[in-house]
């Protein structure tokens, strides 16, 4: 089946490139479209592969472009420059090998207000082998660049390395030492300025189509009241589709999809910092300031636990890995241990290799 789109072919190309599951080939000649790089990040903060061939020149590498090419590579994406005096003028891209977007539409700004159209074509094999084979060949004419800094979420955070580095010669308890602590005690803050949705979408919009409607299959407050004057969230429902409100017109603040949250407390307690929620944001958990309107702990968690004390700091689960980080996006411990339990502030019991030990105030007990 192939479909033909000649507008709003911005959106028609996010919704295919947020269905991906396995795989994401992109091969054009210009690329500066911030609202279709997002998804990239996104989806390979979820496991997605994801492969860019571009034109190394003065518009792929202008001070003014938005697209951050360097934080695609550092998030695991493999990019080719062509960098030859011969234009490649491709534009084209191949999701899950089972679905192919070609047409004249380059992925820039401008595109978006030409004369373009593009054609998406799903289960074709003749056109899937045929842009398979093309991208196969220019991957082979063009070198890839390789990221070989110390972690895909901050240039400066060397913990998680370092740990898997000499992990080998930690065989018991007592060979944790408080050196070793310093390395993953008390990091820094996660850069949140990366999932800062005033500057970037993250996700494409239904509601935008309908600017001054805004009806919901669902309506929901958080903490549960019947006084919507009290209420800290509200979230609006449209298929599987969630949204954050607005509390005086109830129009949503996000321009993202999020499928899951959770919000900060307890019910019992009433224990709920006003308007700090955890979004689930294509399978990862993250964090969300309603206020700032940025992600104080970004999506790039598997789970997460809650304190039983004040519900300022948060067990996170990356990869396997458990660490801990607080309600302002502080990373407080790496995410190196098997297990971690909060027992007070800054008190923590933490596993390694079937043995564990307390961690409290940075300090091995």
């Amino acid at each position: 089946m192939i479909e033909h789109y000649s507008h709003k072919i911005q959106n028609a190309i996010q919704k295919e490139l947020f269905k991906a599951n396995s795989s994401i080939k992109i091969a054009v000649a210009w690329f500066t479209n911030d609202l279709l790089f997002q998804p990239l990040l996104l989806k390979l903060g979820a496991g997605v592969s994801v492969e860019l061939i571009l034109n190394k020149d003065d518009i792929n590498n202008s001070d003014d472009n938005e697209v951050d090419f360097d934080e695609f590579v550092k998030a695991g994406g493999v990019l080719r420059w062509n960098d030859t005096k011969q234009l490649m003028h491709e534009k084209f891209c191949i999701i899950d090998e089972k679905i192919v977007i070609y047409g004249s539409y380059n992925w820039t700004n401008k595109a978006e207000y030409n004369e373009e159209s593009i054609a998406i074509a799903r289960q074709e094999k003749g056109t899937i082998d045929f842009y398979s084979d093309k991208f196969e060949k220019l991957s082979e004419k063009y070198s890839a660049v390789t990221y070989t800094g110390k972690s895909y979420v901050d240039d400066s955070y060397e913990a998680t390395e370092d740990f898997l580095e000499n992990q080998t010669d930690i065989s018991t308890i007592n060979s944790i030492n408080q050196s070793f602590i310093d390395t993953v005690y008390n990091k820094g803050k996660f850069p949140s300025h990366m999932y800062n949705i005033s500057k970037a979408r993250l996700y494409p919009t239904i509601y935008l189509e309908f600017p001054k409607l805004y009806f919901y299959d669902e309506l929901t407050t958080h903490p549960y009241s019947d006084d919507y004057n009290t209420a800290c969230n509200f979230v609006g429902k449209n298929g599987d589709v969630l949204f954050l409100l607005e509390a005086q017109n109830f129009t949503p603040i996000n321009d993202f999809f999020f499928t899951d949250y959770r919000c900060v407390g307890d019910n019992l307690r009433g224990g709920y910092p006003d308007g700090i929620i955890w979004l689930k944001v294509d399978r990862k958990w993250g964090l969300f300031d309603k206020e700032k309107r940025i992600f104080s702990i970004p999506p790039i968690c598997d789970d997460f636990m809650y304190s039983t004390q004040d519900f300022t700091q948060f067990v996170i689960i990356i990869k396997g890995k458990y660490g801990v980080a607080d309600i302002d996006g502080n990373i407080v411990l790496d995410w190196v241990f098997d297990d971690i339990n909060i027992d007070g502030h800054d008190i923590f019991r933490v596993k390694i290799d079937n043995k564990r030990a307390i961690i409290e105030n940075g300090h091995l007990k």
